[in-house]
């Protein structure tokens, strides 16, 4: 599988899955999980896309890693802004 080619549209799966996580959401956090935990090196230059990542419980580690993304990106631009 070519996980470059999925990079750029991280944030449109994502957005695609959310809405199944409070219906399935085990299924929907093993997919993000798979996406963003075990391939996070993968997609480096994507993972802020994911910004609106809700902060719940079945996707925690999801969204601590986008978070630990953003500061990076914050601390980058010098000033904490994007």
């Amino acid at each position: 599988m070519d996980l470059a080619a999925l990079g750029p549209l991280l944030a449109t799966v994502v957005v695609s899955i959310l809405p199944l996580l409070d219906q399935c959401p085990d299924e929907t956090a093993g997919i993000l999980e798979w996406l963003v935990v075990e391939h996070e090196e993968d997609f480096v230059d994507h993972l802020t896309d994911l910004f609106f990542l809700p902060n719940k419980p079945p996707i925690q580690s999801v969204y601590d890693v986008v978070q630990r993304h953003i500061r990076k990106q914050k601390e980058k631009s010098g000033d904490g802004k994007w």
